[in-house]
Order: C-alpha cells, then structure tokens, then sequence
C-alpha cells in the first residue's frame, strides 16, 4: 500500500501567510477565493489539520500583531512559531545571493537550513518549505 507521508514542520514565505490570510478574509465575506488563496489556505489547514508545525520569519510577526488579522485569523495564527537567526543564517544568505537566488528567496531558504526555535526542539527540523512564487506564476500563465 502506498502512503503519503505530510512533513512534520513546514516554513511558510509571506506570500503564502498573506494570501491565507486573504483567504480567510475572503472566505469570512462570502466571496470566492482565488485560486492561490484557495491554495496557500488548503495547505495550511491541512498542516494545522496533521499537527504539522508552521514556522514563519521574525519579517513576518508583524502579522500576529495586527489589530485587523487578530479576529479573522486568530485560529490561524496561534499555530505559527518564529524562527530566529541561527548561527550560519546571514553568511548562508549572502552566499545564495551571490549565486543568483533573490534576497528573500535565500531568506527564506536560509531560515530553512539555520533557523533555530525557543521551543524545543531547538533547532527546526524543517521538511519542507511552502513558498508561493509569484514571479513563476506570472511568467507561466497556463500552469
């Protein structure tokens, strides 16, 4: 039998934190999501659903701070946990830059590979990493 294994922690980019946030807002309306904030939302649920853990930037914890996304995306956002810098985090980053990546891109990736936590376990033992690449999405329309 084949199974598919859901990662045990994940880093979600801003761009998918907003368009769940966005979908949440959306979907608290009426109004029908767009794909993508049907999409970053799915994933999310589905890792809070799986008891994944959901780790975003220090760059993003502005958004558990907003008076607005408090009542919508409390749920949502009591599952987030933020990295901080590890020790190899800004030499890594600038290193990915100096290979062509961009500089959120190796941000993010950098969080990924030092990333570090207050909660145990300490160091994150991240599986995956949930980016919503809008630069791919625009320069390949019919995917």
């Amino acid at each position: 039998m084949s199974t598919i294994s859901l990662p045990t922690s994940c880093l979600l980019d801003k761009s998918v934190v907003r368009e769940a946030l966005r979908g949440l807002v959306r979907e608290t309306l009426g109004v029908p999501l767009l794909p993508r904030q049907g999409t970053s939302l799915g994933v999310v649920r589905a890792l809070i659903a799986y008891g994944g853990l959901l780790y975003i930037t220090p760059e993003l914890w502005h958004l558990r701070e907003r008076p607005a996304n408090l009542t919508i995306a409390s749920p949502f956002l009591a599952y987030l946990r933020v990295l901080r810098p590890g020790r190899y985090l800004k030499r890594w980053g600038r290193r990915l830059t100096e290979e062509g990546f961009s500089h959120e891109d190796a941000l993010i990736l950098s969080y990924a590979s030092f990333g570090v936590t207050t909660q145990p376990p300490h160091y994150l033992r991240n599986r995956s990493c949930s980016v919503y690449d809008q630069s791919h999405e625009l320069s390949h329309p019919h995917r």
